[in-house]
């Protein structure tokens, strides 16, 4: 005798798990138009279905929706990452990332259960391991815009919440390597960020020129009339505390005064602060110079951090 209730709940899951599929053919039109905000809220949805029918433990649609979010997730992760527009592009795929990952370690810590083979225990074990890789590889690298160094950080949220999770179910060395990971991850992060030069687009650029260049004319007039009282009137104090006024006076001896200031050959930013490069002419020196000014507090209040001579 046919069961109508058995019938009509097999009939929700069935229409449940292909009803998936809409939202997530509008995430990849979305990707193929480079909006990735509507590309992730789409496939969002899509990833939430999957992971309820995971949940709910039904066995050939639950062991069907894993498989799937793993294929999605995966084909997502993938789409648009080499094809970032701007810095916008990058803040979202670095703020929804996480969460789209994070649904691949729910989907399989809630298909594995206790009851489960070692076989599948072993499958489940493949996804989360991915997804342990690509949130610590997302987390680590510094991004393309220096202004999302923050976001990055957000990759390693659900490495931590699953460490935790692990801890609370006293699988004590796993939890603890797994913390571990998430602190080596973001110390990494942080080291190879302070490394990494970032070249500024031509808005910024021109706000830092802006900001540098007059302060730049006015500490060398100090330096040509020898003026070296007020010749670091623009400087920071951990500025001020390192240099002494008399430390000028041999530059100025040997380099003589400086004849012209050229227009700027490198503009960066780098740990922090904007760096600018100068060719500079002295009277006493025929060959080519430059003088590099480490900038801080641009645009508010531009001060000069550190300064250098040097030829090439």
């Amino acid at each position: 005798m046919l069961d109508l209730k058995t019938a009509a709940r097999k009939s929700v899951w069935f229409f449940l798990y292909f009803a998936a599929f809409f939202p997530m053919g509008f995430a990849f039109y979305y990707a193929s138009e480079k909006n990735l905000l509507l590309m992730f809220v789409a496939s969002t949805i899509s990833l939430l279905i999957y992971t309820l029918l995971i949940i709910k433990n039904l066995k050939f649609w639950s062991s069907l929706a894993f498989f799937t979010l793993i294929l999605t997730v995966l084909s997502i992760s993938g789409t648009g990452v080499e094809d970032l527009l701007n810095a916008n592009d990058e803040k979202i795929f670095l703020t929804l990332i996480p969460l789209q990952l994070s649904f691949v370690i729910i989907g399989s810590i809630f298909w594995v259960r206790k009851e489960s083979s070692i076989l599948k225990k072993l499958i489940a074990l493949i996804p989360i391991s991915i997804s342990i890789a690509l949130l610590v590889a997302f987390g680590t690298n510094p991004p393309d815009y220096y202004q999302n160094f923050i976001y990055g950080r957000i990759t390693f949220l659900p490495l931590a919440a699953f460490s935790i999770f692990l801890l609370t179910r006293k699988k004590w060395i796993l939890g603890t390597l797994g913390l571990i990971l998430v602190v080596g991850g973001l110390y990494s992060g942080a080291t190879l960020f302070q490394r990494k030069a970032y070249t500024l687009g031509e808005a910024e650029e021109a706000m830092v020129l802006t900001a540098t260049t007059p302060i730049a004319k006015e500490m060398l007039g100090y330096y040509n009339r020898k003026d070296f009282t007020n010749f670091c009137n623009r400087c920071s104090y951990s500025l001020l505390e390192r240099l002494e006024e008399s430390s000028l006076e041999p530059y100025r001896d040997y380099y003589g005064p400086y004849t012209s200031l050229g227009t700027p050959t490198t503009v960066i930013w780098q740990g922090g602060y904007h760096y600018v490069k100068y060719p500079i002419r002295f009277q006493k020196k025929e060959k080519q110079m430059y003088i590099i000014f480490q900038m801080g507090g641009i645009p508010a209040s531009p001060s000069v951090e550190g300064f250098s001579f040097f030829e090439e």
